[in-house]
């Protein structure tokens, strides 16, 4: 079934979600090329359309090429997240229409589909590995990165490779012990394997929910320079180095979602997964 015909069957909460930003770019009218940076991720680049995939883990690879394409041919300039993290405590200004496009988890698709795409329309990217999945099968239908695919992405100049933890828990609460494996041991294993410096971090899930002062001072004192949430929004200066915002891309995003995505349009999300958080703490 093609994308188009599902809009119909969307689920309440995605349905309220879209129209309520369709509300936010009426009235904002936000131009594209503001000066913040942009963090789009990503999970599966898949072959195809998934019917009923409503985690948004997914996006097909025929849509990921448009959605490229539209960055390339629109004067978007993908940096790393190394280099936005070295761009936001500069004195200068932050230049216009700077994106970071980045992928969680390592999924093996990231090097099928979305690297020739990446590397056809000249863009970057990096990849947040968890480190412990990797070389590994997660079911039938998907697996990880190996530690081989990884070297090849990382000699093209077109990836690099941040720490999404070791086995991509909730770190929120964990002891110091556990953290120190989650964290510390995951960096350790990727320097190992790469032999390049890990500075990067995204958590896992994301959420507010999901990290805490204990978490941040944990990832800080294993020398990780900038730490990456799923909280929507753009980067700007004053933003936490350590609570930087990312935006999940999906199948959901055709062309003109993708736009009111860089727009900003999207940005009132973070206030519902900040009440969200807080009530799954009360419970």
């Amino acid at each position: 079934m093609a994308m188009n015909n599902k809009k119909n069957l969307l689920p309440l909460k995605i349905a309220l979600v879209k129209g309520a930003s369709s509300v936010s770019d009426l009235f904002s009218r936000r131009p594209e090329n503001t000066t913040s940076i942009r963090t789009l991720v990503y999970h599966n680049i898949t072959d195809s359309f998934i019917p009923g995939e409503w985690q948004q883990m997914t996006t097909p690879r025929g849509l990921f090429e448009k959605q490229m394409r539209y960055l390339a041919e629109n004067g978007y300039k993908t940096i790393s997240v190394n280099e936005a993290c070295k761009i936001l405590v500069r004195e200068a200004e932050i230049p216009a229409r700077n994106v970071c496009i980045t992928f969680d988890d390592g999924y093996l698709d990231n090097y099928r589909n979305a690297f020739p795409i990446l590397e056809k329309y000249g863009l970057k990217a990096t990849v947040f590995l968890t480190a412990g999945f990797v070389g590994r099968k997660k079911n039938a239908s998907a697996e990880y990165l190996s530690w081989q695919d990884i070297g090849e992405m990382r000699k093209s100049g077109v990836f690099e490779f941040g720490c999404h933890s070791l086995s991509h828990r909730n770190l929120a609460g964990l002891g110091s012990e556990d953290l120190k494996e989650e964290i510390g041991t995951a960096k350790k294993i990727m320097k190992d394997k790469t032999g390049e410096r890990i500075d990067t971090f995204a958590y896992p899930f994301g959420w507010q929910s999901s990290f805490d002062g204990k978490v941040i001072d944990a990832v800080r004192g294993e020398g990780f320079s900038c730490a990456f949430t799923a909280i929507h929004g753009a980067n700007t200066k004053k933003t936490d180095l350590f609570r930087l915002r990312r935006i999940r891309i999906s199948w959901l995003n055709e062309i003109s979602e993708f736009q009111k995505v860089l727009r900003g349009s999207y940005d009132w999300y973070s206030m519902y997964q900040k009440v969200f958080s807080l009530c799954k703490k009360v419970r």
